[in-house]
């Protein structure tokens, strides 16, 4: 059970360092912060919510390995700079087209593949997470990425 409370938690701190890192990004690129919590509503609902929920629930015989708090911690802060790298280089795209003319308005406009980026890179980091697969977890993998699809279908925006 302490295994899967940490891949939980893992997923669920990673959210928050994440957003440390999208918070602090305007401070050391000069830019304004026009990043929406919104961008993260899947990640939020799907990966962190409920997935996360059904895996604290499967039983787990493994041996506890090194610290929990060493482990959650680890685990989040490397997950949360994966996902972020993409949001990155959405940025530095912009500053590139833009240079230092960038507003809130160029940011707002690329916040759609910035919601996606987070999305794709958090299904990535679920999968790890969801390692070594199991049936149960293989069916959750495969469904959550068959819910995001959908809603991805159902509100493109």
């Amino acid at each position: 059970m302490i295994n899967n409370v940490q891949r939980s938690a893992s997923l669920f701190v990673m959210k928050d360092f994440l957003w440390f890192f999208i918070t602090i990004m305007p401070f050391i690129f000069y830019i304004p912060h026009a990043i929406e919590p919104t961008v993260m509503t899947l990640v939020n609902v799907f990966i962190t919510g409920v997935a996360s929920f059904f895996i604290a629930l499967e039983p787990d015989k493994t041996r506890v390995k090194e610290d929990f708090i060493h482990n959650v911690l680890k685990n989040a802060l490397l997950s949360a700079f994966y996902m972020f790298v993409p949001v990155l280089g959405v940025i530095v795209l912009l500053l590139i087209m833009h240079g230092r003319d960038i507003n809130a308005e160029h940011i707002s406009e690329w916040i759609p593949a910035i919601s996606l980026t987070i999305t794709i890179s958090g299904l990535v980091v679920f999968y790890f997470q969801c390692k070594p697969f199991t049936r149960y977890r293989k069916i959750l993998f495969v469904f959550t990425i068959g819910i995001i699809l959908f809603a991805l279908v159902l509100c493109p925006q």
